[in-house]
């Protein structure tokens, strides 16, 4: 379960998922959350001053997998996340099932933060597209 963030030292940074929307800063626990997304959508190697960043999901799946594609990328995501200074501890579960002839992908990952507090975030993956179901910032913001 979530718990609130203490005095999140994140810093602020221009909210940028999809695309940049100037003016809308984040900051604490959000910036943590659109960090991951990010991550989920750069390959890695495309960062200028960080080729060992990025977790491209739709590269690496495609847009058809399987159950053993679901575990391994459980496994490689949370090593990927734990890599952030943010982050105290992270745990990532993948659940696979077929809707239709399409595999679909829910992830739920819930992180543990070095300032205190956690969130908890329910994405799904489908046909290369990654949607955001749920995030519980535990009354954190």
């Amino acid at each position: 379960m979530a718990t609130p963030l203490k005095a999140p030292p994140f810093g602020r940074d221009t909210s940028a998922t999809d695309q940049v929307r100037y003016g809308v800063v984040v900051s604490g626990a959000k910036l943590v959350v659109e960090s991951i997304l990010r991550l989920l959508r750069t390959p890695k190697g495309t960062l200028l001053d960080d080729r060992f960043w990025g977790y491209a999901l739709a590269e690496r799946l495609g847009a058809e997998f399987s159950q053993r594609d679901t575990d391994v990328v459980a496994v490689e995501l949370e090593a990927e996340i734990a890599k952030d200074d943010r982050v105290d501890g992270v745990t990532v579960t993948a659940i696979f099932s077929k809707v239709g002839t399409s595999a679909r992908l829910k992830i739920v990952i819930d992180v543990d933060l070095v300032a205190g507090g956690s969130f908890s975030m329910v994405l799904a993956y489908q046909d290369l597209t990654i949607e955001v179901l749920d995030i519980d910032f535990g009354g954190a913001s």
